[in-house]
């Protein structure tokens, strides 16, 4: 089955993900946008497990208390 350039474009527009991956997931579906969105999905997660472990060595900490010291609240940020 051929794969367009528009489809390819389609689900990276709507997905985000690169247009290499896009084009395989959608080979892999034979052309089923929905399926495809699945299968990137489904890789993104595995992706994502194997980067988990990484250790974060830069980033920052904000915080903020209110006037009257009754309520606070801290963010962290981690890259």
């Amino acid at each position: 089955m051929e794969i367009k350039a528009v489809d390819v474009k389609k689900l990276h527009n709507k997905v985000g993900a690169g247009l290499m991956d896009c084009k395989k997931a959608l080979v892999e579906a034979k052309g089923d946008h929905a399926e495809a969105e699945k299968i990137l999905k489904k890789k993104g997660m595995v992706k994502a497990e194997k980067k988990s472990s990484r250790e974060t060595l830069e980033g920052c900490v904000c915080f903020v208390i209110d006037d009257s010291g009754k309520a606070a609240g801290i963010v962290e940020a981690a890259c």
